[in-house]
């Protein structure tokens, strides 16, 4: 990884940023957080979902917040609660594909609570959803 500390191009906070490649074919500064919410964007839009606004606000607490002094992220485990029809199971489905598309994790988890197999089962069809869908 060749992140350094800069100015970010898509949200203009200063932070460890990566080089990414824009349409022009530049390269320009990308801090984590835009770059997982980028990805989450992306992977949504794969199947007909809108990333919703606490989405976006939660993968960039989670990717974006960065120790000054050693460049990790701060975060390595969550507690996400939210309501109902708010994209719980397609988030928590794409959480661990992000981990494996794009930063090589060998083994990323995500635990769901549930009630009933029913209710278990649909974070794994959105993340089967969001594999089959991907180029």
């Amino acid at each position: 990884m060749t992140a350094k500390l800069d100015i970010c191009a898509w949200c203009s906070c200063p932070a460890w940023c990566e080089p990414r490649k824009v349409p022009s074919g530049a390269l320009k500064p990308q801090c984590f957080g835009c770059k997982a919410v980028n990805h989450l964007k992306w992977c949504m839009s794969l199947i007909g979902f809108k990333a919703l606004p606490r989405m976006v606000e939660t993968t960039r607490a989670l990717f974006g917040t960065i120790e000054v002094d050693t460049g990790l992220r701060r975060y390595r485990r969550a507690h996400i609660s939210m309501a109902k029809k708010n994209g719980k199971s397609a988030f928590c489905g794409w959480l661990p594909l992000y981990h494996i598309d794009q930063e090589n994790e060998v083994d990323p988890r995500v635990v769901g609570i549930a009630t009933t197999r029913k209710q278990a089962s649909e974070v794994f069809d959105s993340a089967a959803l969001l594999v089959d869908s991907s180029p």
